[in-house]
């Protein structure tokens, strides 16, 4: 299945832990200082200089520490030949950024020349994952903080114009928050338009509009299968038709 998806919320609402739930193995790019550590499953430690590791049945997931854009591609860059991910998470874009910027403007005087190095280098990062997972058929899952914008609304937590390109970019923005009902506390995945946060799919109805409790294997699953019941049929002017 070929699909980007960005994953947006507040801080401790379990986007690392929905993260883990990608299909297995996983590639993790981990910028947020080990966060990883602390969800229970099978890992090794990659260095991503060298060929990644075989998938010998002993691992579910491969972390990469990763404290700029340039680190990660480094890693990211294998993914070019043979590799035995079946996704990729990269956690988190945020603190990505936030590390890029320090290494372009270590003094932290700003200016345009370091929001356009800045603006460049996070949209070449984000095309990447569009594109790698629209070539290989690997899904790629960004997860960001969360912030409120001037009217209210829940959005991905980037810096400059960033954050207003990345609908343009990837095929799917989801916001992970939690609710409670009569049974207790639950999270949510919105992955349709709502008065209080950014989302939406270009997956559309083949997605759910809300996901409770979501699970990341059970994503792709479910869209593998909905993709599968569409057929694309020629019809005789040549034009072609959908049929379900």
């Amino acid at each position: 299945m070929s699909f980007s998806t960005l994953i947006y919320g507040l801080p401790k609402v379990g986007k690392t832990t929905l993260a883990s739930t990608a299909p297995a193995p996983i590639l993790f790019i981990d910028a947020e200082a080990g966060g990883m550590k602390f969800v229970p499953m099978r890992k090794i430690a990659w260095n991503g200089q060298q060929q990644p590791p075989v998938a010998d049945g002993t691992w579910d997931m491969a972390v990469c520490s990763a404290d700029t854009f340039s680190r990660a591609n480094m890693a990211l860059r294998w993914l070019s030949g043979p590799h035995p991910f079946k996704a990729v998470v990269i956690d988190s874009l945020t603190e990505l950024q936030n590390r890029e910027k320090q290494a372009i403007d270590p003094s932290g005087n700003g200016g345009y020349d370091v929001w356009g190095a800045l603006l460049l280098t996070t949209e070449r990062f984000i095309d990447w994952a569009r594109d790698f997972a629209s070539e290989s058929g690997v899904p790629v899952f960004m997860i960001c903080g969360s912030k409120e914008n001037e009217e209210g609304k829940a959005v991905p937590m980037l810096q400059g114009q960033a954050q207003h390109k990345l609908g343009f970019k990837v095929n799917t923005i989801g916001y992970l928050g939690i609710e409670r009902d009569s049974d207790g506390y639950y999270r949510r995945l919105t992955l349709a338009p709502r008065p209080w946060c950014v989302a939406g799919s270009h997956a559309g109805a083949m997605l759910p509009e809300e996901w409770r409790e979501p699970n990341l294997t059970a994503m792709v699953e479910h869209l593998d299968q909905a993709i599968e019941s569409y057929t694309v049929q020629a019809d005789t002017t040549g034009q072609g038709e959908i049929r379900t």
